[in-house]
């Protein structure tokens, strides 16, 4: 069996086609691992591909959305510690626009990309799917962490190389199909022809082949020279629904600029480093595409095996684990999420309803559809012990106003007394071939309701993204039930108690969802009765967190007590607890009291429902806290039982101050001047009166046996005494720690937590130390013959590299006398001396240079021993080095030197190291990046400082295309930058290939702000664009930019400047029909009468050349000159008459010109 601690790398599929997929791409298949976590429910399948350990699992058959991912992926990372990177491999729907043609079969990556339309870094949004079909426009929840970044370097290598070479995506699925002839039907490229985009106007759900033939969009076939599948990088959609609407997904795609929608990705991208990649099956609307899904999951695996393979092993084994970004809670919170939506098993699911928002239109009869209603009922001691439901004839009892209790009914079709109980119901939708639970966004307010929420329920309504947290306090005697309850509501393992000691040592918050939008918190508190402390401990607990927590501006919703329905009567501690509950709660607070009875199965219906009765009509047990207002609960062991007084007390509305809260807090009141304090104080009195009396009478039985010479009883009666002097003892230091100060108690438990927490690591520190004894005695055992053996299968390893990795200097030597080479290459194409530098090891570096090891050996990447000992910030070993002759130049990947990656980030004593031995200031990258130019992009200010004092060209063409660094800057940074570049000597006047200056491309990328800053530097407005003579103002006013246009003029632009064919700005709006362009620029004071052309005509000769009636019109009637002359003598007319252009001859003779 494979150990699962040698696995990094984890792969995600949401259903079996994508699973199968996945696993068509392993380079090697490996046994199931050795074991598998207690709480881990996935199955896995593992293998290699490249240099990597992968784990595949696949979202239980019929789970899925953001939930189940969620959940799988906390599960591997129980049985797989080790997992550094995840992926979420499979398939979407896509979103093709007019930016983006996208296809079927294509694939999307999850890659931060920059989208000018939203102005978001793209990955993973997170949407709201339910709001979003209803208000027609994106209802977003967050934008989503970004992948890891060795996986978005990667993937900019495998994109550059596609970009080169081309994907040979289809090519690598047509030889794994080759091999496996089972997966050809299914997996196998589709019909292109059956790749068809329908019109998302009006959307076409049905009907004739000819009514959806003339719905098709028409797109070009793809041409050999493209990729065909093509890659996309981009923002992916991910909600709980799929997206099936055309209109909303072209909305959302001219929105935010997204390519592609999903169910999965958004429960993994904000808490583990995660990529998605999805294969497009569909066009996210109507129209299904079934034999798509098989091609377009394998594209998407081929991808992300491509990914892999691109991602050096040693950068994922540096990465930190999973388990070690996420937060603590996390594990427990995903669980805790979908949770509510399983039940506490998922063979047991038990569907919780939402609540909904309300629709005003209902036609179906949606009682027999609602799984949990709350029901009124009469008297328990009326009613049938379990839930199951209502006798009929019993609900007509006469007794029907303060004596009605509450039960939960599943099946009654009665009216919801709380709209957070009525209008819910599930449905079970299959979509894209995934059977799935999905709750109903549909709700109807009961008849005899407002369709105003409660203030408790406000803000809980479908698609609100906002988590509403509940506070319930849960108390009652010892046994009572306390813990059970809270288990079966959240579904966690609290402990229960089955003796005298209660498991309840202190406060406790247990939280659960109960739905999308609300957290429940369960306040577990200990009983006055609990033998493992004292009452006053007990009340200073409560006291303490009641006092807190209302200071933090937590407050109760409701407060639930429990009671068996066991004991035979309410006598001695149970009365006590029953009185100092009152005591703390106070009147005011008791129309938020839920009185419980639990352990129903364990007493006879009669038996039960008499003392039930008892508690109720008795005023010092429940009656008098009844009549106020508090509702009376049966409880049984259902979750359903339990959540029913959740849900109850939800549907009050509001929040309560208990009693003590308002005495200690507002009224500032020690524990002991507390109406509880005052009880307590009382009853310790008591019971130390008691005992003083029992003492006396005690003595005075000890004197009358003392004459009778009884040892035994004599003895007896010597351990009562003392016991009684214990109790009494006791009792006056309960009296004492009674007035303790809350502060005093604060302080008190938190020493106890401190040395708890002492105690917790000296048994931590001592397995430790076990462990790693045990460990060291193995490894002792171990062969070396066997790590060899394993390190050149995984690693391709010599023992070379293993002595070298070990520092072993006698063995290397011994070794390379024996012959092993010194320029064997591992998996990632380090040698031995590679491993030396990266170790640190100057002897052993020394000692390898001296056996004549290659001082220019590569890796993968193309880092020299060099390249590696300037990103270690390694000066001793660079220096090592460079006097044994290594190329300070040596370049790596895309023709990077030590001096960009340094300076790219922000390594201002490395690049200092470099440049005073020798380097280059000036190397270019394939695509003409110089050091200083990554510094400046990178915004490292104190690098680029330094490369320009030591004479870099600030200057510098940056890209093939003659871009500056100032252009640069201007295009993606900040003024910041900009200032910094100008401060520091850029020519401010620098010119690309086209003739666009750093003015001119702001002025071409509406970047107002860029502009003012580099007019208020000196740039020249009026300078020369582009080749053929444009200005800025021609160019804004040859794309129309009405608001550039008046900026330009506002600063100051030559409003008559002329190109090399002596066009105005005038005319060339004139030219180009833009009439609000024309009018602004005559209205700045433009010459309607310059000439236009080199031969020199006007404006109005060539609209009568062009037979533009319009604009020859428009110029007459703004004082143009009918008798304008060109050079050649020519007027208007006789331009319109040399060209035919009958109605401008008939509109110029109009307006006078002479014939």
């Amino acid at each position: 069996m494979s150990d699962p601690n040698n696995y990094t790398i984890g792969w995600i599929s949401a259903i079996e086609i994508e699973y199968i997929a996945a696993q068509a791409f392993l380079d090697e298949r490996h046994k199931g691992p050795r074991q598998v976590h207690k709480n881990d429910e996935n199955f896995y399948t593992l293998g290699r591909i490249g240099n990597h350990n992968v784990v595949i699992t696949v979202l239980p058959r019929g789970d899925n959305g953001v939930a189940a991912a969620a959940m799988a992926a906390k599960d591997m990372m129980h049985t797989f510690p080790n997992v550094r990177v995840c992926l979420m491999v499979g398939i979407g729907g896509g979103a093709p626009s007019k930016r983006h043609d996208i296809r079927l079969g294509d694939v999307v990556v999850s890659i931060p990309t920059f989208s000018e339309r939203s102005g978001n870094l793209g990955g993973v949004v997170q949407y709201d799917y339910g709001r979003t079909i209803q208000k027609r426009c994106f209802q977003g929840a967050r934008y989503l962490n970004q992948p890891d970044k060795a996986l978005r370097n990667a993937a900019n290598g495998l994109s550059a190389k596609y970009k080169s070479e081309g994907n040979n995506i289809d090519t690598v699925i047509n030889d794994i199909l080759a091999k496996n002839e089972k997966l050809r039907k299914e997996y196998s490229r589709p019909d292109p022809d059956s790749d068809k985009l329908y019109s998302s106007d009006p959307v076409q759900t049905s009907g004739t082949d000819e009514d959806l033939a003339s719905e098709l969009v028409q797109r070009p076939k793809r041409s050999e020279k493209e990729d065909n599948p093509a890659i996309h990088y981009g923002l992916i959609a991910s909600a709980d629904g799929f997206m099936e609407d055309a209109q909303i997904r072209d909305i959302l795609a001219e929105e935010l600029d997204v390519l592609c929608f999903e169910m999965e990705a958004a429960g993994l991208m904000n808490s583990f480093p995660c990529l998605v990649i999805r294969g497009i099956c569909d066009y996210s609307d109507r129209h299904w595409f079934k034999e798509w899904r098989g091609y377009a999951a394998m594209t998407a695996a081929a991808y992300a095996k491509a990914l892999l393979e691109m991602v050096p092993a040693r950068e994922v084994n540096t990465m930190q684990t999973i388990s070690d970004l996420v937060p603590p809670d996390l594990m427990e919170r995903a669980r805790n999420f979908i949770a509510p939506l399983w039940g506490s098993n998922k063979k047991d699911a038990v569907p919780v309803p939402v609540i909904a928002e309300p629709k005003e239109v209902q036609t179906k009869d949606r009682s027999k559809d609602q799984p949990y209603q709350m029901l009124p009922t009469q008297p328990a001691m009326e009613q049938p012990s379990t839930l199951g439901g209502v006798d009929p004839e019993e609900t007509q009892s006469k007794d029907s106003g303060k004596d009605r209790l509450y039960q939960m009914s599943p099946t009654q079709p009665t009216v919801a007394q709380s709209p957070i109980m009525g209008g819910v119901e599930f449905k079970e939708t299959l979509g894209r071939d995934r059977g799935i639970w999905q709750e109903s966004q549909d709700y109807q307010m009961p008849p005899n309701q407002t369709a105003t929420m409660p203030p408790a329920t406000n803000g809980f309504t479908s698609g609100q993204t906002e988590i509403k947290h509940v506070y319930i306090a849960v108390m009652g005697v010892t046994g009572a039930g306390k813990s059970s309850l809270i288990s079966l509501c959240t579904g966690k393992n609290v402990k229960i108690g089955h003796n005298l000691e209660s498991c309840t040592a202190d406060v406790e918050d247990v939280e659960f969802m109960l739905n999308d939008h609300v957290c429940v918190h369960l306040i577990d508190t200990p009983g006055f009765d609990d033998t493992s402390r004292s009452d006053v401990e007990v009340l200073q607990n409560i006291a303490l967190w009641l006092k807190e927590s209302f200071e933090q501006g937590t407050k109760l919703s409701g407060i639930i007590y429990l009671h068996r329905i066991i004991d035979v009567r309410m006598a001695g501690s149970t009365l006590r607890n029953l009185s100092m509950f009152k005591k703390l709660c106070g009147e005011e607070a008791y129309s938020s009291v839920v009185l419980a009875t639990s352990m129903w199965s364990q007493v006879d219906e009669t038996t039960g429902a008499q003392r039930e009765r008892e508690l109720i009509e008795t005023k010092k047990f429940w009656g008098y806290m009844h009549d106020k207002g508090s509702k009376i609960f049966r409880l049984n062991q259902t979750r359903e039982s339990c959540l029913g007084i959740i849900k109850y007390i939800l549907s009050l509305g509001s929040t309560t101050l208990l009693e003590l809260q308002d005495e200690i807090v507002n009224q500032g009141r020690q524990i002991e001047d507390t109406e509880a304090g005052v009880q307590l104080n009382e009853d310790i009195i008591h019971e130390r009166e008691k005992h003083q009396a029992e003492l006396v009478a005690l003595k005075a039985q000890m004197q009358e046996e003392m004459a009778e010479h009884d040892a035994e009883l004599q003895r007896a009666l010597r351990e009562e005494y003392d016991e009684l002097k214990e109790n009494i003892r006791r009792s006056v230091e309960e009296q004492a720690k009674l007035k303790q100060d809350l502060k005093d108690v604060h302080e008190r438990k938190e020493r106890e937590l401190l040395e708890l927490k002492k105690q917790m690591e000296a048994e931590r520190k001592k397995y430790d130390e076990n462990q790693k004894r045990q460990a060291e005695e193995d490894a002792k055992r171990a062969q070396e013959d066997a790590r060899r053996v394993k390190a050149w299968a995984e690693h391709r390893q010599t023992p070379l590299h293993l002595a070298v990795q070990d520092g072993k200097a006698d063995l290397v030597e011994s070794l390379l006398m024996q012959g092993d080479n010194i320029e064997a290459q591992d998996t990632n194409g380090k040698t031995p001396l590679h491993l030396a530098v990266l170790k640190g090891n100057l002897d052993m570096t020394k000692l390898l240079l001296d056996r004549g090891a290659n001082i220019e050996a590569k890796k993968d990447e193309g880092r020299t021993p060099l390249f590696n000992a300037v990103c270690n910030g390694n000066e001793d070993m660079a220096k090592l080095l460079l006097t044994r002759g290594a190329d300070i130049e040596a370049p790596e990947f895309e023709n990077w030197t030590a001096l960009h990656v340094m300076a790219a980030n922000g390594r201002k004593e490395m690049v200092k190291f470099l440049l005073d031995h020798g380097a280059n200031i000036e190397p270019t990258t394939n695509v003409g990046g110089t050091p200083l130019g990554l510094a400046i992009e990178k915004n490292q200010e104190d690098v680029a400082k330094l490369l320009l004092n030591r004479g870099a060209d600030i200057d510098m063409k940056q890209r093939k295309n003659s871009w500056t660094m100032l252009h640069l800057m201007v295009d993606f940074g900040t003024a910041d930058m900009v200032n910094f570049l100008i401060d520091h000597g850029a020519n401010i006047e620098a010119k690309l290939v086209n003739g666009c200056t750093p003015f001119g491309l702001a002025i071409e990328r509406g970047k107002e702000d860029m502009a003012k800053l580099l007019l208020n530097r000196g740039a020249d407005i009026n300078m020369k664009q582009r080749k053929d003579g444009n200005t800025s103002l021609h160019l804004m006013v040859e794309r129309g930019e009405t608001d550039m246009v008046k900026l330009l003029l506002d600063h100051g632009a030559n409003i008559e400047a002329k190109n090399d064919i002596s066009n105005t700005p005038l005319g060339l709006a004139v030219e180009l029909g833009k009439i609000n362009i024309a009018n602004i620029l005559l209205n700045r004071g433009a010459n309607i009468k310059a000439r236009q052309r080199n031969d020199g005509v006007t404006s109005l000769h060539l609209m009568a050349e062009f037979g533009k009636l319009d604009m020859v019109e428009f110029l007459l009637d703004h004082g143009a000159d009918i008798e304008a002359k060109s050079k050649k003598g020519h007027t208007p007319l006789s331009y319109a008459r040399d060209f035919k252009k009958v109605d401008v001859i008939e509109l110029l003779l109009d307006h006078g010109a002479r014939a």
